[in-house]
């Protein structure tokens, strides 16, 4: 996905075909193709993470992607519990809402 005027994200429909070509042949049960349509999904997933505050994305990639539970990433971060829980909900919520409004999934929305 690029960038569009203002910093906003624009779709890249090259990247979005290949996608929807990958998906198709893994619904035909080609392994190769779930591999390549679950690196680009993963890859767009941290591009929009990346696009988070640092301390959400911190939280969210420990907490979510990495699996550890509050206290375990409070001690990775040097934070209390709550408050990297508190991130990864903000972050989760900021998340949802931009995929929403990019109709990516159907929750969220324009806010």
């Amino acid at each position: 996905m690029g960038q569009g005027q203002g910093g906003e994200r624009r779709r890249t429909p090259a990247y979005d075909e290949e996608l929807g070509a990958a998906v198709a042949r893994t619904q035909a049960g080609d392994e190769a193709a779930f591999a390549v349509a679950y690196r680009i999904v993963q890859h767009r997933l941290f591009g929009y993470v990346r696009a988070l505050p640092r301390d959400q994305a911190e939280a969210v990639l420990l907490l979510v992607v990495v699996g550890l539970d509050g206290p375990a990433a409070g001690r990775v971060l040097g934070e209390r519990p709550g408050a990297v829980r508190i991130a990864a909900y903000r972050g989760l919520g900021r998340l949802a809402r931009q995929l929403g409004a990019e109709g990516v999934c159907g929750v969220g929305g324009p806010t």
